[in-house]
């Protein structure tokens, strides 16, 4: 049993896919602290004049706050803003009429929570996809632990043999003693980012996975897993 943990990102780049697809469970990590630097609530598209940023405008909490108690701020102009910037830069994408509009409505529906807008718009693109894992949420759980301590343990409630992480997790998972107590095999996601045909001129990887799917559309699956080595 293969797992995967990662924190549901907003519109993520194409790497967070190429993990799904390595893994029988995917685990949303959830209930940890929110980061307002991070890939939690923002991502780039692609424009005329390079990357755009795009950021969902949250409720202010206090700073210990979890990720799956953190609120959407409709009243900063969000969806709207995102979408138009969307649909003006990639408007002659080939694929934007086939593959945005479920994506914009789920942006729509007003789901107030961060967590829940990044999950269903995680798993809306699995769908599209065709990737196979399982989901859970972390905070469904009930576990408690700290760092590669709490992964190890989530590894463990879902029967996993191999976690699978991303490249910077290293330095302290090669190291953790909970992995090997719970003697759970450590791998690492190796992908180099493939190009495919993209508006704007020069190509600019580490987009969000719209980019993606907007220029490429029902061949988005054999690009993401083109980049796995």
């Amino acid at each position: 049993m293969r797992v995967a943990i990662m924190q549901p990102t907003y519109l993520p780049w194409i790497g967070y896919f190429a993990l799904i697809d390595l893994v029988d469970t995917f685990v949303f990590l959830d209930d940890v602290q929110f980061d307002r630097r991070s890939w939690q609530q923002r991502n780039r598209v692609k424009g005329p004049n390079g990357e755009i940023l795009l950021t969902v405008p949250v409720k202010k909490s206090p700073r210990d706050t979890l990720l799956n108690n953190i609120q959407i701020d409709y009243g900063h102009d969000f969806p709207r803003n995102h979408i138009l910037n969307v649909e003006k830069n990639y408007a002659r994408s080939m694929h934007l009429n086939a593959f945005w509009k479920p994506i914009r409505a789920l942006m729509e529906s007003a789901t107030h929570g961060l967590a829940e807008l990044n999950v269903s718009i995680i798993l809306h693109l699995v769908a599209q996809f065709g990737l196979k894992a399982n989901f859970v949420r972390s905070s469904d759980l009930g576990i408690v632990g700290k760092r590669d301590e709490y992964l190890a343990k989530l590894c463990v409630e879902m029967g996993a043999t191999t976690y699978v992480s991303p490249p910077g997790s290293r330095a302290y998972l090669e190291g953790s003693e909970f992995f090997r107590k719970y003697r759970i095999g450590v791998e690492y996601l190796d992908f180099t980012h493939p190009t495919y045909r993209q508006e704007h001129g020069v190509f600019l990887s580490h987009l969000s996975v719209v980019d993606l799917l907007l220029n490429v559309g029902t061949e988005s699956a054999a690009v993401i897993r083109s980049g796995l080595q």
